[in-house]
């Protein structure tokens, strides 16, 4: 079970929560286009495919 204090804190969103908590429990990326409900979640990689310049919201 995944228990993360950015997941407590953000239950005010539980779908975002719900998805990122899938994405880190299996260790695979987000990809969306909507990185701003996301950028709270420590050790995420999020990949917004809609960005023109092809690097994912880290900067990587």
């Amino acid at each position: 079970m995944l228990i993360d204090s950015n997941l407590i804190i953000y239950a005010t969103q539980p779908p975002y929560a719900l998805i990122a908590a899938t994405c880190l429990e299996h260790q695979l990326p987000l990809a969306t286009a909507n990185e701003k409900d996301f950028e709270w979640v420590d050790g995420l990689t999020i990949h917004n495919p809609m960005r023109q310049d092809g690097k994912d919201a880290s900067g990587l």
